[in-house]
């Protein structure tokens, strides 16, 4: 039988790069030999963004558009709630270009039962890395290489100060990038998930479920490309004490 892979793209106004993102997955995800879907969660664009997914679903049945509330956190977990037990794994990655879909293909073989690894890693990855020989429960990408532009100063230390605090308060569960967009998971473990980000503190409420029901989390490294429009990131030094504050009220609640 094969596997079930559904790719959750959160977005909202991104006219300029979902077609091109929509183009790149659909060539990748053939690749996996998998009954996939690409499923775009659109929380409510108001420029383009549901008109170019259209016309995409119009030349790919893979496609499908979703409706959702606005706000990141909220947008996602009406989608996970509308997918529950439709996949056997869901990747997601943001809606805006920043994610190479390619990064798909190594990760989900650490999702995969050891007996039914796809081989995407390659025979010397799979010999030397001994990560491979673990079926995770979730897995994010590291942002190591980082394109210009891509993240400000202000952003990397943000980003690298919530990490520290994630990890102090959730230890012995670790990450190295709690801000990631890109995440993949098994079914059973997503399922077991009590989220309750309404916004961008969606990835470390995901970090949070990962560390309080002592899940398996593969951190692996992958590229961070500059936004298509050029515009800066979105996060901006309020997202940041929001993710904070839930960060601590999670883990004191």
């Amino acid at each position: 039988m094969r596997d079930r892979i559904i790719v959750l793209i959160p977005t909202l106004n991104e006219a300029v790069a979902i077609g091109p993102l929509l183009d790149e997955l659909c060539a990748v995800m053939p690749c996996t030999q998998s009954d996939y879907r690409i499923v775009v969660a659109n929380g409510p664009s108001t420029d383009s963004t549901q008109r170019i997914v259209e016309s995409r679903m119009a030349r790919d049945n893979h496609i499908e558009l979703l409706s959702v509330p606005r706000g990141k956190g909220n947008g996602v977990r009406a989608a996970l709630d509308w997918a529950r037990g439709t996949y056997d794994y869901l990747f997601m990655l943001d809606g805006d270009g920043t994610y190479c879909p390619m990064c798909i293909l190594p990760m989900r073989d650490y999702l995969s039962p050891l007996e039914r690894r796809a081989g995407h890693v390659g025979t010397y990855l799979r010999y030397m890395d001994r990560n491979i020989r673990t079926q995770y429960d979730v897995v994010c990408g590291t942002r190591n290489t980082r394109a210009p532009g891509s993240m400000t100063r202000t952003n990397l230390f943000g980003n690298a100060c919530l990490t520290v605090l994630a990890n102090l308060l959730y230890w012995p569960s670790r990450i190295d990038d709690v801000c990631t967009g890109f995440w993949g998971f098994r079914r059973e473990a997503l399922e077991k998930m009590n989220l309750r980000a309404e916004r961008f503190e969606l990835e470390a409420d995901l970090f949070a479920n990962v560390a309080e029901l002592g899940l398996k989390l593969y951190c692996g490294p992958i590229s961070y490309r500059a936004r298509v429009s050029g515009d800066r990131p979105k996060l901006k030094v309020m997202d940041g004490l929001r993710i904070a504050r839930h960060l601590v009220k999670r883990r004191f609640a």
